[in-house]
């Protein structure tokens, strides 16, 4: 499945976002491609707050200090080489 927000920018959810969600509650940590090609597992951080300003995707890798995140419409914060593309 391919992400439609790496054609536009909404920052709200969008069928791929929702996918990636379901994966995850559903209890699989997604693999994704970047839009670099870098293929990274990403999960989904819940906040201590109910409202979706503290939720987003991210991705956490605590040996390397690498520590990503995403808008809900899966368009980095950091760098546009790291935009969710497809899931693998």
């Amino acid at each position: 499945m391919k992400n439609p927000a790496t054609m536009y920018t909404s920052k709200d959810f969008n069928v791929f976002t929702e996918y990636l969600i379901s994966q995850i509650e559903l209890g699989v940590k997604p693999m994704v491609k970047m839009r670099n090609g870098v293929i990274l597992p990403i999960s989904w951080f819940v906040g201590e707050k109910s409202d979706l300003g503290n939720n987003y995707f991210c991705h956490i890798n605590e040996t390397s200090g690498l520590y990503l995140i995403w808008n809900n419409d899966g368009t980095s914060i950091k760098s546009k080489d790291l935009d969710m593309m497809e899931t693998i």
